[in-house]
């Protein structure tokens, strides 16, 4: 009967959905594989952006699909030379600007989901900046995709709250000055404001070894 349909429905759904989880996660550990300092990062990314996207109050299907867009955000490096992705020392400006093609290339292997564009624009412009000061298109405010303003916020916050080889992960003082500083220049204010609430009320982890 029709009931019988919907479970049916509803049951390969959520098959599908654990299937296409699997394929981003093993997607992303390839990544990661290629890039010693950033073990863990993209799924810390992803829950946090699932977070954030909560306090925007998205709806389930959306806050999905940001976590699955926040997986894959680095994809790109896969095509950037693991030597580079390595490098302890400070990058030169030829490197900086090697280092920043893995958006272009990022979005360039997510359009192949076309079934969620989202993934493709969050890959090619998490690093766009809310004053129009990011890389690679100088997109400006609301011009910037809602996932990729999302995923900026959540991408800088692991990046404060983590240990990397040049410096120490900053406290959680240091955390929030650096957001409210940044708030409008390079974040979103809105969802910036989002992942302050969230820092201040402990929910997500201050630090990561």
């Amino acid at each position: 009967d029709s009931n019988e349909m919907v479970e049916m429905l509803k049951k390969k759904n959520a098959e599908v959905n654990e299937l296409m989880k699997e394929i981003v996660a093993a997607l992303t550990k390839s990544i990661e594989a290629s890039d010693q300092y950033t073990e863990g990062h993209s799924q810390r990314v992803a829950d946090i952006s699932a977070r954030l996207a909560g306090c925007l109050r998205m709806e389930e299907a959306e806050i999905q699909k940001v976590y699955y867009a926040a997986l894959i955000h680095d994809i790109g490096k896969i095509g950037i030379n693991r030597e580079l992705l390595n490098k302890t020392g400070k990058l030169t400006a030829a490197e900086y600007r090697e280092m920043q093609r893995h958006t272009v290339i990022g979005a360039s292997i997510a359009a192949e989901v076309t079934a969620m564009p989202e993934m493709q624009q969050a890959a090619r412009s998490h690093h766009e900046r809310y004053d129009g000061s990011g890389y690679p298109d100088g997109l400006k405010g609301k011009e910037i995709p809602l996932y990729a303003r999302i995923i900026a916020v959540a991408d800088a916050y692991d990046a404060m709250s983590t240990d990397r080889v040049y410096r120490k992960h900053l406290s959680k003082e240091e955390i929030c000055s650096e957001l409210k500083r940044n708030r409008g220049s390079q974040f979103d204010p809105e969802i910036d404001d989002a992942m302050l609430e969230i820092v201040n009320q402990n929910t997500v982890p201050v630090f990561h070894k």
